[in-house]
């Protein structure tokens, strides 16, 4: 007599943007699902969580089932003997195993890959846009030496000349003054 025993997972993603699942139902065969750390303007933000759920797997004699769970590469999970597990993944693949076994000690497992890609970036698009001026926008900003000063160092064989300005930045349309070396 053959029994055939099938292992279902169910893998969910919760981000902080919403929850991301995947679906797998097998027979002793893998398969894969693709998760990407959704781009949420934190870049802190380095992982996502993935749940897995064996809770469609099944005995076609009706018998109570143990679950064991494994991944590869070796990470936390929330719980390795439950119907319901989860890890914090990070961009990178993993394998999870889930074994189901039941009351009389047969068992089958199945495994299924995850996989995590890093958080989408797009390169930020610089822009200029040039409109007709006045004299006034050129004469906003005036600049003026008020103490010039030079500084002469000698070095072995360099001799150095240091030139120090002081300046005054002024707004035309402002009465301070504002110094910068």
């Amino acid at each position: 007599m053959n029994i055939e025993r099938t292992a279902t997972i169910a893998l969910l993603a919760l981000t902080g943007y919403g929850l991301y699942y995947g679906y797998m139902m097998s027979t002793e065969k893998k398969t894969e699902s693709v998760f990407t750390v959704p781009h949420d303007q934190n870049i802190n933000t380095k992982n996502i969580v993935v749940s897995l759920d064996g809770s469609a797997s099944f005995d076609e004699d009706g018998d109570e089932l143990d679950y064991k769970w494994s991944i590869n590469p070796d990470t936390e999970l929330s719980s390795e003997d439950s119907v319901l597990t989860s890890f914090a993944a990070e961009p990178g693949e993993y394998t999870l195993k889930l074994t189901i076994t039941d009351s009389y000690g047969a068992s089958t497992s199945t495994e299924h890959r995850v996989v995590v890609n890093e958080e989408p970036n797009k390169t930020p698009e610089a822009d200029i846009t040039a409109d007709l001026g006045s004299e006034e926008d050129l004469t906003a900003l005036e600049v003026e030496v008020l103490e010039p000063d030079t500084i002469t160092a000698d070095s072995n064989d360099v001799d150095v000349v240091i030139n120090e300005v002081e300046i005054a930045l002024t707004d035309s349309t402002a009465a301070d003054t504002t110094t910068a070396e």
